[in-house]
């Protein structure tokens, strides 16, 4: 009996073989580009704490007053402007309409797919964020 318990662990064992699949890349939304967005913005009041790329999703952490965050709609907005810059850049803005009404300090990542900004002929730009000192440099 243990030579047929250990016999059937082992088949388990190596017929079990994984294999790595790629990990699909997903952003939570896309980035919107529109001059008239981005001039007449008008988005409540917070705090940018970190802002990453993760391949075509440019990934921020935002935190404002509210209760859990679960109602907060967070957009990316592009001025839809090259400015005249040696290198190629773009200006954003991240608008966070909040409508929830509690003092606690709440702080959440959303992702944003890039891929609309890339320049044709270019394999980098500058992405200068409205209320984050820091430019992005996009590589793709």
């Amino acid at each position: 009996m243990r030579t047929m318990t250990l016999a059937v662990l082992a088949l388990l064992l190596f017929a079990c073989h994984k294999t790595a699949q790629p990990v699909s890349e997903t952003c939570d939304d896309t980035v919107i580009i529109s001059a008239d967005t981005f001039k007449n913005a008008t988005p409540n009041a917070y705090t940018i704490s970190n802002v990453t790329l993760n391949q075509n999703c440019l990934e921020i952490t935002v935190s404002s007053s509210g209760c859990d965050g679960s109602s907060w709609q967070l957009q990316l907005v592009d001025a839809a402007v090259m400015p005249n810059t040696p290198q190629s850049a773009r200006s954003l803005k991240l608008l966070l309409t909040n409508k929830e009404i509690c003092a606690a300090m709440v702080s959440k990542k959303r992702s944003f797919d890039i891929t609309q900004l890339q320049v044709p002929g270019t394999r980098k730009i500058i992405l200068q964020l409205d209320s984050w000192n820091k430019p992005v440099d996009y590589n793709y």
